[in-house]
Formats: structure tokens, sequence, C-alpha cells
């Protein structure tokens, strides 16, 4: 019940405060640009518009980098003592 709980909390978390989220001009959302650079989402659109069309968007390592830590510091996190 936990981990579903705190899986939802984080799902809402960083989909409230990621760049998927373009209904509002990008100059309300300029003071979120840290938050942005350091959840996953702007990294997987990339790395997914890069693999699916890789002629017109280039894969950046720092997008690889990013979803790396991301799924160490996520199993870190849920796996067991």
């Amino acid at each position: 019940m936990v981990a579903n709980m705190a899986s939802q909390v984080l799902v809402i978390f960083i989909l409230m405060f990621s760049p998927a989220q373009t209904s509002r001009p990008t100059a309300c959302r300029a003071g979120w640009r840290a938050i942005h650079n350091v959840l996953p989402i702007q990294a997987m659109g990339e790395v997914m518009r890069g693999t699916l069309a890789s002629n017109s968007f280039p894969i950046t390592f720092g997008a690889f980098a990013l979803l790396g830590a991301w799924c160490v510091a996520s199993f870190a996190a849920t796996s067991g003592p």
C-alpha cells in the first residue's frame, strides 16, 4: 500500500513539473528549468525521438546518463534490505 501511494505521488510530481506540460507559455515556466533538468521525462522524450527518428533528432549521452541514474536510484529505492 505504501509503495502504491509512493509511486502515484512520484508520477504526479514528475508529470506536473515535466516539460510535457505545454498549455502554458515557456516564459511562465522559466524558473522551473532546473527541475526539468533532473526529471526523467525530457530525457526519455529525447531518447525516444532519437531512436524513432535518428536523422532528425540526435541522441545525447546526457539523456542516457540521466535515465540510467533514475533507473539505479529507483531500483535502490525499491529493492529490499
